[in-house]
């Protein structure tokens, strides 16, 4: 359970980071479905930590954040995966090949789906 909104979910003593957060509209629950369903765990996890950065930023020293953007709306989803594809063009030339065509390709399919 996510008690303070924080896209930290804990259970027990646990805390975990998931995405997409409890209060996702459903077409981005769906959407992150569909776009994870034949990616590696690995790049998975990257993207989920990823999509969390964009909505909530970094946690330091155990500081409760609030979302930098309403999760219960998509136009917030909608908007960082703008900002992410944009930033992508913006460090093309620094970012290895192979890695911006797999960020590209998932963060367009993301982009498609959720509109």
């Amino acid at each position: 359970m996510d008690f303070n909104h924080d896209g930290i979910q804990e259970v027990g003593a646990g805390k975990s980071v998931t995405f997409p957060p409890l209060d996702a509209p459903e077409q981005v629950k769906q959407a992150w479905l569909t776009a994870t369903q034949n990616i590696d765990e690995g790049d998975m996890m990257t993207y989920q930590l990823r999509m969390h950065i964009m909505l909530y930023g970094i946690n330091i020293n155990d500081q409760s954040s609030k979302a930098l953007a309403p999760t219960d709306q998509i136009d917030s989803y909608r908007e960082g995966v703008d900002k992410f594809l944009a930033w992508l063009e913006y460090t093309k030339a620094s970012t290895p090949a192979d890695q911006y065509a797999r960020d590209k390709a998932f963060f367009s399919d993301i982009k498609r789906l959720l509109a």
